[in-house]
């Protein structure tokens, strides 16, 4: 994309050192960059990026368990193909029962870390199957946004280790109003009812903080499902491209 090559040469110009992630080795971004992590099993044909994004998260986190020593956090995400398969087969059911047209507007909620995650499944959920969607911090959504609340719309909660006493008060209060709420997080089972339906990672061996992509197998499949029901294209949203270039930019490396 154009104006992050930009801003990477910027970065250079300034004496800044530059560290490219992606799924290619010969892009664009690369070239400007002065060293590239190319996760190549991310690769991918669709323009709605799911794989390559789960890879690069990953990829991230392995970076930072390397710089580290921490060995801990890196058995950890060793772990996370094993549980990842068992969250794939599990998520489709639970996505294709959230695919109808009976809600108007979808809000995902995180605090932390898993506000990015929100972020990035609201993308998702907008791209691939044309809906109108938002990502708020918990908190964050009861001071206005919360006004939109009614039997039409469908809350998503991110639920952390560390805030989750709040996180569960707002679910609480907003289905109260007559939202329909799903909770995901690890060790939500006992939670299903008092805040409407739960996903239980089901990964007690994988902290907090090499949990997130486990959470995007069911938000990237409940964006999937909804497409489908809609008839449309997935991989090829409308609008939407690869890879966006600004008019008047050169992307090729200077």
């Amino acid at each position: 994309t154009s104006e992050t090559v930009m801003a990477v040469r910027k970065m250079r110009e300034r004496g800044s050192d530059t560290l490219a992630i992606s799924c290619y080795e010969s892009t664009p971004l690369s070239a400007a960059s002065h060293m590239t992590v190319a996760v190549r099993q991310g690769q991918e044909k669709s323009y709605a990026q799911t794989r390559s994004f789960a890879g690069m998260l990953v990829a991230v986190q392995a970076m930072a368990a390397v710089v580290s020593e921490d060995e801990t956090l890196m058995n950890e995400l060793c772990l996370l193909p094993e549980v990842g398969q068992h969250l794939i087969r599990r998520s489709g059911p639970m996505a294709k029962s959230y695919c109808k047209e009976r809600y108007k507007r979808i809000t995902y909620l995180g605090s932390f870390a898993l506000y990015g995650l929100a972020g990035e499944a609201m993308i998702k959920m907008k791209e691939m199957s044309l809906s109108t969607a938002e990502a708020f911090h918990f908190m964050e959504f009861r001071h206005g946004p919360i006004a939109l609340v009614d039997d039409e719309h469908l809350i998503v909660g991110l639920l952390s280790d560390s805030a989750r006493e709040y996180e569960l008060g707002v679910l609480r209060d907003l289905r109260a109003r007559g939202g329909h709420t799903l909770a995901m997080g690890q060790d939500v089972d006992p939670l299903l009812g008092e805040v409407g339906s739960v996903f239980d990672l089901y990964a007690p061996k994988v902290s907090e903080r090499a949990r997130a992509v486990l959470y995007l197998p069911l938000l990237q499949l409940l964006a999937y499902y909804r497409a489908m029901a809609r008839e449309l294209d997935p991989d090829r949203p409308r609008n939407v491209e690869m890879a966006i270039r600004l008019d008047g930019t050169k992307m090729a490396a200077s």
